[in-house]
């Protein structure tokens, strides 16, 4: 799943925000073709397709832009990899994500 974390951590470096209520209106996910198509034989009874999850992550990056500053959810993406790695260990993971700190 480091491909997934790969392909939204590109995702997010190049998003852009959304510009008006019209914009967020008419648009079209980007990640479904790509993540759908690699991973839709992923299926967990009681879970989110992963065109579903493909769909939440992508709006998590775009949204998140629309406030200067904000990182939290890039960083538990990056910190997620890192931890995939090796380079964190998983108390560190739990820490950003459950009491928004940097460790």
């Amino acid at each position: 799943m480091k491909e997934l974390l790969d392909y939204f951590i590109t995702f997010y470096d190049t998003c852009k925000p959304f510009s008006s209520v019209a914009d967020r209106a008419s648009y079209t996910p980007k990640s479904i073709k790509v993540i759908g198509g690699k991973y839709s034989h992923v299926q967990v009874p009681g879970t989110f397709s992963m065109d579903g999850i493909a769909i939440i992550l992508e709006l998590f990056c775009i949204c998140e832009k629309q406030t200067a500053g904000a990182h939290q959810f890039k960083l538990q993406l990056q910190m997620t990899r890192d931890y995939m790695d090796g380079k964190i260990n998983y108390r560190n993971l739990l820490n950003l994500a459950i009491k928004h700190r940097e460790y």
